[in-house]
């Protein structure tokens, strides 16, 4: 499965997997069926209700047009189809998709799919080499595998004594999408203990230590561990 590499807004290179056409396919079938589904769901009671407002089934009908575009904007770049095949949409840039980006991918969805019958998406998918359609090319974005498994112990959340000492106050100056980056790259190291993701880990310690105003002395690997502890210790007890 090829991959691909982004470059988050923490300066920090993530390797993610590339959502195949089989998934894409199969998630867009699954989400064809919803549709379907709600429409015949909506025919039947017209029919049993006699409802003759046109300008009411019309209404009812606005769910199943901009589903695609309104499920990815509010469950984070993902429809149910794209959930159950556990792939999402991603910004290659690194930063979170825009209303824009899925709008963009959406609207063009009439050039990609619906005016070729999916032969410009398949196509361009092939040719681009990063997982796009023609929609995600417009919005900067691609879609990526997302069903690896996290343990609790990788996970950002961790569970910690009531008595824990905070080595680091000024974490509180991170984001949390500074904290997500930071999880990434411990478990990119954990997996690929390569001099290049040592380098990444160096890197990370570095900007993080930028970010907050301190300097550690602390290996690179210890003090960004420290850096989740004390952002999960504070974040539990506001």
């Amino acid at each position: 499965m090829e991959k691909l590499g982004i470059q988050t807004t923490q300066n920090v290179y993530i390797e993610h997997q590339i959502a195949n056409l089989g998934d894409r396919l199969l998630a867009q079938l699954i989400d064809l069926f919803i549709n379907v589904c709600y429409l015949t769901l909506i025919i039947f009671f017209s029919s049993i209700l006699k409802l003759q407002d046109y300008a009411i089934i019309m209404l009812l009908l606005i769910p199943m047009f901009f589903y695609s575009f309104l499920s990815e904007w509010f469950f984070n770049g993902q429809t149910v189809g794209k959930k159950i095949l556990k792939i999402k949409v991603v910004k290659l840039d690194g930063s979170a998709p825009s209303i824009l980006s899925y709008f963009l991918r959406w609207i063009l969805r009439i050039v990609d799919i619906w005016f070729f019958y999916g032969s410009i998406a398949i196509i361009t998918f092939f040719v681009n080499g990063k997982g796009q359609r023609v929609g995600d090319i417009a919005a900067g974005t691609t879609i990526v595998k997302t069903n690896r498994k996290i343990s609790l112990k990788d996970s950002i959340y961790q569970e910690l004594p009531d008595n824990y000492d905070i080595n680091f106050t000024e974490v509180n100056l991170l984001s949390e999408a500074d904290i997500n980056t930071i999880s990434e790259v411990i478990k990119h190291y954990k997996r690929n203990k390569t001099n290049q993701s040592k380098d990444l880990l160096e890197k990370t310690k570095n900007n993080v230590e930028e970010k907050m105003l301190v300097k550690s002395k602390m290996s690179s690997i210890d003090f960004l561990n420290v850096i989740l502890k004390d952002y999960n210790y504070i974040n539990k007890h506001i």
